[in-house]
């Protein structure tokens, strides 16, 4: 992720998986709310593994 001080308020993430690659430009708010997203998907999955080791 990049920021760029020209424009206060304006990332950009770039992704590379090898086969596909790609890049968006964010507000700061997107940004937020993709870390938050981000963050509930990483809770659910630990959730799941330690279901998984319990079992």
């Amino acid at each position: 992720m990049d920021n760029y001080e020209a424009y206060p308020g304006i990332f950009r993430v770039s992704f590379d998986s090898g086969d596909v690659r790609a890049a968006v430009v964010l507000t700061r708010p997107q940004v937020e709310q993709l870390r938050s997203c981000v963050t509930d998907s990483l809770a659910r999955d630990d959730a799941v593994k330690r279901r998984y080791r319990q079992a």
